[in-house]
């Protein structure tokens, strides 16, 4: 062996210990060295194999390092010190299932039992990914003896984390408030809390104790940027960008301006707030940093808008122009290679300066829209409340519906409908699309509607990468974007959670009625034996599904199609495979651009013009009957129901949705009072329904109250017919805004480019100082 001699002291102790039958000593690098042979005496071997392989431990070799462990072990297999240390270095190296055998071995040979011991090895499950393992010894080891306070409320603080991993969020604040009591230290538990109340969308709970925790390292004088990172990412989540934007920059402060993450969420906060020029710079930092980072694709996203901010925004469609390699890596789709485009785009002059006109404008429409800007904002555990997205909800909202009695206008004059340049399509030959003849445009069609808001959707929010799917390149084609319902046959996601047991019924159901694919043919359907049935039918868990069917396999919700009655046409697909240790996933999934993907937009076509169908029966002026409105919002939830069941965005395909619904009912001049209950959703309500009828019929009381909308956004809605002529609205000596009813304002025309959508999203609370709705 080669041993490093730190002192005089050990040499000695080594020599005139007899363990040294010959030596020599070698100057090297002003280092001394020693090179003996150990004696026979097994005590003396052991000890020095655990020295050995500690003092390669902290040198971070730790392939020596378990090599003398696996050496002493060859001796003496039972050696508790040894299995334990071999278990620390394994789990360091990553080999999480040999540091549980070590562990195991270790535990099975120790009585009494001891907290520390039964700690360790809830660690190491949790690591190897058995989430169940470590919350059953982390639970024991509370029962146990303990070397120290401190040691019980650092195995009471884990207990809460592995909690939390499960899904059980409660259960782990309850574990951080008693680590906390039990000593522990306060800035990590903080900071633990504020991770379990950001994911169930209590963002003032989740400030609060990221506040608690930063005040906590101020105290301490040691800051840690993940802190200020956490917070930022919170802020900006919330749609409060120039608060994110200062912790950003603390954040890249303190870790040397290094953290790519940090540097990517400033970007994207200048972006949204229109600071261009800034937010190239710091692209350019993230760059230099990591060339091939995927904060790339995102950077052309943003020279592509800089470029074009004073464009007229219905003039050009991104979908079209950026090119699909740049769209499909922002979504992570396909890998991030810069190679593939060659930016030329510049951010000068991509300011906006308001006027007083603007500015007044502005308030009259967020005034009015405010009012039902949150019912995009669902009532249910997990999601955040963001201001940008609700300000961008009701503008968006408020345009569509606009544009769709533009379209309803002219059908009612006998004309085919509202002629849209191809130029403003995200695909002017899309599927169902009626074309002018010998011109480059086409008639208002149901993906014209959608584009309404997917626009606002792509600049509301830029992190979130918000493409129609269809539009990728052919590597793209293929992938599927899925959503966990249950994980690792235990996990509960905190957004989805409550749709476990309906999307388990409905894959039993589909299982024996409609048979299955199964992981072992993969692509035959077969149906189960008899003598399986009843485990099917008992099966309470994704676990026990598995376990009954034989092996992984996915089955297919159909949907039943209006467009060809009587046929039924591919909804989403539900898994259940993968999942780890403790059990398989249950998913559901959509295909980017499977096969059905042609004949759903079909579906979408014919949907969209029983839609229209409804609308032109309202009349344009004079009273509508409550059987007229309720008329237009059956047909919008139709339509609903087969687009989230396409899937055909990369993400916010359900925002889109809820949209849709109300921008049609808003075009009959009523808005939606009543909102979706607690802890419901209306996308997961139409992916387990088998028909429009039966969705319909589950979510209508949700949305039974319908109001006449106020004057204003009546006219804007029912009367709104586009003009060239600039809208007068006037401000009184208080600063309110007065307009009448006869002063039309169209979204389209105050709010008519990149510059000036992202300007009056970045200063919400200079235009409407009543809050933005929360949870």
């Amino acid at each position: 062996f080669n041993k490093d001699i730190t002192s005089e002291r050990q040499f000695s102790e080594a020599k005139k210990s007899g363990a040294l039958k010959s030596f020599s000593i070698k100057q090297s690098n002003g280092r001394s060295k020693l090179k003996y042979y150990l004696t026979e005496d097994r005590s003396f071997i052991i000890d020095s194999y655990y020295q050995l392989g500690n003092l390669y431990f902290s040198s971070k070799k730790v392939d020596e390092a378990v090599r003398m462990m696996t050496n002493l072990l060859t001796i003496e297999p039972t050696n508790i010190d040894g299995l334990i240390k071999r278990a620390e270095i394994y789990s360091a190296a990553g080999h999480h299932a040999g540091a549980v055998a070590d562990l195991d071995k270790a535990v099975s040979q120790t009585d009494p039992l001891y907290l520390e011991l039964l700690f360790r090895r809830g660690l190491a499950k949790r690591s190897q990914g058995d989430l169940l393992g470590a919350l059953a010894d982390l639970t024991l080891s509370l029962e146990k003896p303990a070397g120290s306070d401190h040691s019980r409320a650092v195995a009471v603080h884990h207990l809460g984390n592995v909690q939390a991993d499960l899904g059980r969020n409660l259960a782990a604040l309850a574990s951080f408030r008693r680590a906390i009591e039990l000593g522990t230290s306060l800035s990590h538990v903080y900071n633990d809390i504020a991770s379990v109340h950001m994911e169930r969308g209590e963002w003032r709970d989740a400030l609060h104790f990221l506040n608690l925790t930063h005040q906590s390292q101020v105290q301490q004088g040691r800051l840690e940027p993940l802190v200020l990172a956490r917070r930022g990412l919170l802020l900006q989540n919330l749609g409060r960008h120039a608060e994110a934007i200062v912790d950003l920059k603390g954040c890249l402060q303190l870790s040397g301006q290094r953290d790519t993450q940090c540097l990517l969420l400033l970007a994207v906060c200048h972006f949204s707030s229109g600071e261009f020029s800034r937010s190239e710079e710091v692209f350019k930092r993230l760059l230099a940093l990591d060339p091939t980072h995927y904060g790339w694709p995102r950077r052309e996203v943003m020279l592509f808008n800089a470029q074009r901010a004073h464009a007229p925004l219905f003039s050009f469609n991104p979908d079209q122009l950026i090119p699909a390699a740049v769209r499909a890596a922002s979504s992570k789709f396909d890998p991030a290679d810069p190679t593939t485009s060659k930016t030329v785009y510049s951010t000068a002059g991509s300011e906006f300066t308001p006027s007083e006109r603007f500015n007044a404008s502005v308030k009259a429409l967020l005034r009015e829209t405010l009012s039902y800007s949150g019912w995009i904002q669902l009532n249910t555990t997990g999601f955040l409340p963001n201001q940008r997205s609700h300000a961008s909800f009701g503008l968006a909202v408020l345009a569509m519906a606009q544009r769709l009695q533009d379209h309803v206008r002219a059908v009612r004059s006998g004309k085919k409908g509202l002629l849209v340049p191809d130029s403003l399509s995200s695909h002017p030959h899309y599927q169902g699309v009626q074309r002018e003849d010998g011109t480059d445009k086409h008639y208002f069609g149901w993906r014209d509607y959608f584009d309404g808001y997917v626009r606002w959707r792509q600049l509301s929010e830029p992190m979130d990468s918000v493409w129609w799917a269809d539009r990728f390149p052919l590597s793209s084609r293929g992938q599927s974007i899925f959503t966990l319902l249950v994980g690792n046959g235990h996990v509960q996601p905190v957004r989805y959670y409550s749709y476990f047991k309906p999307a388990l019924q409905l894959v039993k159901e589909l299982v024996l009625t409609r048979g299955f694919v199964g992981s072992s043919q993969p692509t035959a359907t077969r149906y189960l034996p008899s003598s399986q049935v009843s485990a099917v039918r008992a099966a309470q868990t994704s676990q026990q599904l598995q376990a009954a069917v034989g092996e992984s396999f996915k089955v297919v919700v159909p949907l039943l199609s209006t467009y060809q009655p009587a046929t039924n046409i591919s909804g989403g697909t539900l898994m259940v495979d993968g999942g780890g240790l403790n059990g398989p996933d249950l998913k559901i999934h959509f295909d980017v651009y499977g096969d059905a993907t042609l004949r759903n937009q079909l579906e979408l076509a014919a949907t969209f013009e029983r839609l229209v169908a409804a609308l032109v029966a309202v009349p344009p002026t004079g009273p509508v009957q409550d059987e007229q409105v309720r008329d237009v919002l059956s047909r919008a939830l139709e339509l609903f129901y087969y687009w989230v069941n396409l899937t055909p965005l990369t993400r916010g395909s359900s925002a889109c949705g809820y949209g849709a619904i109300y921008a049609a009912v808003l075009s009959t001049g009523h808005v939606i009072h009543s909102r979706v209950p607690r802890n419901k959703q209306l996308d997961f309500e139409a992916f387990f329904s088998l028909s429009p009828t039966q969705f319909s019929s589950r979510i209508s009381s949700w949305l039974s109250d319908i109001r006449p909308a106020s004057e204003s956004l009546r006219a804007w809605t029912t009367h709104g017919e586009s003009s060239e002529n600039t809208v007068e609205v006037s401000v009184d000596a208080t600063g309110a805004v007065t307009n009448t009813a006869s002063e039309v304002l169209r979204v389209d025309e105050v709010l008519d480019s990149v510059a000036k959508m992202l300007f009056v999203l970045s200063h919400l609370n200079d235009y409407s100082p009543s809050p933005f709705f929360d949870v």
